[in-house]
């Protein structure tokens, strides 16, 4: 993911900066101003809205965080724990100017791959076990080796 794709106007809608959380899948956004970090949005934000009658078609500047948590590019290092403290997922890093650098987050799970591993696999579930005796009767299913393994 690029870092433009965490980023979003003041003047968008609550639909439109929905659908940017629903796209990075990080259940986050951050309002700038260029690249200049002014607030922060969540999906609970807007969970939230929604649940107060909130209309879709509003500013996000309604709903957003303009006291955002982030770090400065001096402090990269102690991010985890920042997140950890404050139990937060997304810490934006900025510069001097207040630009957005980059975004760390505290989980960084990448998306699924369909990926050959070539490991072989077998599957023992089900039933008693009864093609399976006399093992069966001394180890369960699992644990009875098969080969030399």
């Amino acid at each position: 993911m690029k870092l433009t794709d965490y980023l979003v106007s003041e003047d968008m809608k609550v639909l439109d900066v929905m659908k940017v959380i629903d796209h990075n899948a990080k259940g986050i956004a951050f309002l700038c101003e260029g690249e200049r970090l002014l607030a922060a949005v969540t999906d609970g934000d807007i969970r939230r809205y929604i649940l107060k009658s909130g209309s879709l078609n509003a500013p996000i500047r309604e709903i957003a965080n303009y006291n955002p948590h982030y770090i400065t590019e001096a402090d990269t290092g102690d991010a985890t724990l920042y997140m950890k403290k404050h139990s937060i997922t997304a810490l934006p890093v900025i510069n001097k100017d207040k630009k957005i650098i980059t975004i760390h987050f505290l989980y960084h799970k990448k998306s699924a791959r369909n990926v050959n591993l070539n490991v072989p696999v077998v599957i023992m579930a089900g039933g008693k076990g009864t093609r399976l005796y006399p093992y069966t009767q001394i180890l369960p299913k699992p644990l009875i080796p098969i080969g030399d393994k």
